[in-house]
């Protein structure tokens, strides 16, 4: 793929897809966190301080959506039986339970939680780190239109909702399973205002259709193996 047209990144929110270029070109997903300057304020209901919880909860749930997928193991023992087990990453929510000293993270969380000063200082660096100091959750190329591939994960996501909206129970299959990356988005709970693209338009006018799809696939597969977005194709 030529270097030659290439523009600098364009940011949309995924209400603003139908403004990208209708131009071939590579693009990446972020996930901003939902937290704002209201929840940095205290909550106390009946001298239990709500705002932490919130904070912490909501700081958990990113974190789940840049969670490693889990690791399938299968082995032989004696008189050719097989072992078969599943290794899951802990979640940063059941760190957060424990609070011993195991979870030294969990327990740093939990202090910045417990004021407000602190909480409002970690929400507005968390809101500006996209995507200087954020790694995006899916990076993907198309050789045809950036509008209409945009366009196809919004409406995926939309799909999805609606699915969920009618069988609840299904979001971790979603999440873990799903054949599309707006399914993935959608069972891990993630709001759509929560949803940043930045789209790179490139020049391909020269190059033939097939040529195109097969570069395309090819440096979606290696950027994919390179950064590792947790909602892209495994």
């Amino acid at each position: 793929m030529s270097s030659s047209g290439v523009s600098s990144p364009t940011e949309y929110t995924a209400l603003e897809v139908d403004q990208a270029p209708k131009r071939p070109g590579i693009y990446a997903w972020y996930i901003r966190t939902d937290l704002s300057d209201f929840d940095s304020q205290d909550a106390v209901e009946g001298g239990i301080d709500l705002a932490e919880e919130r904070f912490l909860t909501s700081l958990a749930r990113l974190a789940d959506c840049f969670s490693p997928e889990s690791v399938r193991l299968t082995g032989r023992g004696a008189y050719g039986s097989r072992w078969q087990g599943q290794l899951e990453s802990p979640s940063l929510r059941a760190e957060i339970d424990q609070t011993t000293e195991s979870a030294p993270a969990a327990n740093r969380l939990r202090f910045v939680a417990g004021d407000a000063r602190r909480r409002s200082a970690l929400i507005h660096l968390l809101q500006r780190s996209v995507p200087a100091f954020a790694a995006p959750v899916y990076v993907g190329v198309t050789a045809r239109s950036l509008r209409a591939r945009l366009n196809e994960h919004k409406n995926d996501y939309d799909d999805a909702m609606k699915l969920l909206g009618a069988e609840p129970g299904i979001a971790r299959t979603l999440r873990d399973e799903g054949s599309s990356f707006g399914q993935r988005l959608a069972g891990a709970g993630v709001a759509l205002d929560q949803l940043v693209v930045f789209v790179l338009p490139v020049e391909l006018d020269d190059v033939p259709h097939k040529q195109r799809e097969d570069a395309a696939n090819a440096i979606e597969s290696y950027l994919h193996r390179l950064f590792q977005p947790t909602f892209g194709r495994r």
